[in-house]
């Protein structure tokens, strides 16, 4: 029936290794940056610029993480964690 019709119409509309021309994508991205994304993951550059910035960000969390805002140890202590029941029975 119709819903036959419809699977029909989608298929013709998509053909494996046809590239449809498409202006709004080609004004993004006019060079074509991603078909070249092997060549910047094998640039040393790319990789020593993404470790400085992961470093900067680990420097940054580690500077300003504090256990004690996420956990009130004024209210809760070691002693109400139940270590059996988080294991089951032994």
């Amino acid at each position: 029936g119709r819903d036959d019709d419809d699977d029909d119409d989608e298929d013709e509309d998509y053909e494996e290794g046809i590239l449809v021309p498409n202006p709004i994508l080609d004004s993004i991205d006019p060079e074509g940056a991603t078909d070249r994304i092997g060549e910047l993951f094998s640039d040393p550059k790319w990789w020593r610029d993404v470790a400085v910035i992961a470093f900067l960000c680990l420097v940054v969390y580690v500077n300003t993480y504090d256990i004690d805002e996420l956990v009130p140890w004024d209210v809760v202590t070691v002693d109400d964690f139940d270590i059996k029941a988080m294991y089951g029975p032994m």
